[in-house]
């Protein structure tokens, strides 16, 4: 094959040729303009070093040097490496709750980023510059940050008129999107089957007829227990989860491990009861408030719990008897 704009043969080259058994090779991609992409249209494998590190090795992939696959090389990079994904990987039209973990964006899940990866909008309660499960996921995923989004102000009050119009609106506003033929995402801090508003407008979206999809993440108070070094349960111990509507008088009554989230303004009001019953009972208090994010903050001990803790605050009580580290 002659040298054209398409086509060029290096035969000079000290390496000629880098792959065995081609009798025309194309040179014009020397360097692979798809070694970057985790996943390509080549055929590769990837090799994992002492150090952990990770390696692209292409030594049997031939694709971009065949010749006459100039058009095909060309066609994929102007598709881009998401839309080349997406087509290869192509996703159900559902509405697909994604928790994104607590704050560390490691913690994000391998499923939860492919979907993540995939979808092709997503819908967010709040405003995007204080939405932190979105700041989450571009963390984790920056290539998310230019794909299509929606944010839907969350209502001031929360009583229940007012929550079920915006469950309503954002439930709306997705089944567009469906009828459109888009994926949809919405995102949740923590696990998505933990006090999610998306389960709220999962059921409307179900129940007017649409595949929807709960896509797990890892709920802070989990993460916070690794946190701070203690397992949250042994033997046949009990663990209650309490919101923080819950009556704290009343939770303080239950046995086994006591687990506190989203207390918000009873924050102060659970810590006045909780230094009351540790005069009486042998416990340990603990809390982790933004766990996993740069304004993390650990506190050993209910009297040295503060406003500053905030409402993304996780609260731990056990019996200091259950377990010695």
């Amino acid at each position: 094959m002659e040298n054209s704009a398409k086509y060029f043969e290096n035969r000079s080259c000290d390496y000629y040729p880098c792959h065995k058994g081609m009798e025309e090779l194309n040179c014009l991609f020397c360097y692979c303009p798809f070694y970057g992409w985790e996943e390509c249209p080549g055929k590769n494998e990837y090799v994992t070093k002492k150090d952990g590190r990770r390696i692209k090795v292409c030594t049997d992939c031939t694709f971009p040097h065949v010749p006459g696959n100039w058009e095909k090389v060309v066609g994929i990079l102007k598709m881009g490496q998401q839309a080349y994904y997406k087509e290869k990987h192509p996703l159900p039209c559902k509405f697909y709750g994604i928790g994104v973990g607590p704050g560390e964006a490691s913690l994000i899940t391998k499923k939860a980023s492919q979907i993540l990866k995939l979808v092709d909008v997503l819908v967010l309660p709040g405003k995007k510059e204080n939405c932190r499960a979105y700041d989450i996921a571009v963390e984790a995923m920056p290539e998310i940050a230019g794909k299509e989004c929606v944010f839907l102000p969350f209502p001031m009050s929360m009583k229940e008129p007012e929550l079920t119009a915006f469950h309503r609106a954002v439930a709306e506003q997705v089944t567009e999107f469906l009828k459109e033929g888009k994926s949809v995402g919405f995102l949740s801090i923590g696990d998505v089957t933990i006090y999610s508003t998306y389960a709220y407008v999962e059921q409307l979206v179900a129940e007017a007829g649409w595949e929807t999809e709960y896509v797990n993440g890892i709920p802070s108070f989990l993460a916070s227990a690794a946190r701070l070094g203690v397992p949250l349960t042994l033997g046949s111990e009990e663990m209650h989860i309490i919101p923080g509507s819950a009556d704290v008088e009343t939770a303080l009554m239950l046995p086994g491990t006591l687990v506190f989230m989203k207390s918000g303004k009873k924050l102060l009001e659970l810590k006045t009861k909780l230094i009351e019953l540790s005069k009486v009972k042998d416990m340990e208090v603990m809390a982790v408030s933004n766990c996993g994010m740069q304004n993390e903050l650990v506190t050993i001990g209910a009297e040295k719990i503060t406003e500053e803790n905030g409402y993304l605050t996780v609260v731990i009580v056990r019996k200091k008897t259950c377990y010695q580290p």
